[in-house]
């Protein structure tokens, strides 16, 4: 093969059509992180959400035995049906976060940077998964 060939080669390699198959094997640990990360009120740039405004639902979110965010800071679960539809998933563009829970759009509206975990995955994820998505070595 001559150098313009494996040139032209090489210009005709789509890099998402590799890593789908790598990704598609981590998505869960990824949804789950997300999750966990939302668990502790963090939003994916790891700063915290901001304080409930009212003192009344910061008490009743309080008394609940699922919540494990800082004093007064939102946690997005009463219930679960917003943590049990988290889900990340691939697309054209890369990697989808969401929800199936309708609250979802309300929830997205309220508080930004929900679902973009990779600007605080560090230590976050297996070995493994870093070296699906970064290349690194187990």
């Amino acid at each position: 093969m001559d150098l313009a060939k494996f040139s032209s080669n090489l210009k005709s390699i789509n890099p998402w059509k590799l890593l789908f198959p790598i990704l598609k094997k981590v998505l869960p640990e990824i949804a789950d992180t997300n999750r966990v990360q939302l668990e502790r009120g963090e939003l994916s740039t790891g700063e915290l959400m901001p304080e409930y405004k009212q003192e009344w639902y910061k008490e009743m979110k309080e008394s609940l035995s699922t919540y494990k965010a800082p004093s007064g800071i939102p946690d997005l679960r009463v219930e679960g049906d917003f943590y049990d539809g988290l889900y990340a998933d691939l697309d054209d563009n890369g990697i989808e976060f969401g929800s199936t829970d309708e609250k979802e759009s309300k929830l997205e509206a309220m508080y930004t940077e929900l679902y973009s975990v990779f600007k605080s995955l560090n230590g976050k994820l297996s070995k493994k998964t870093k070296y699906c998505l970064y290349g690194l070595r187990p």
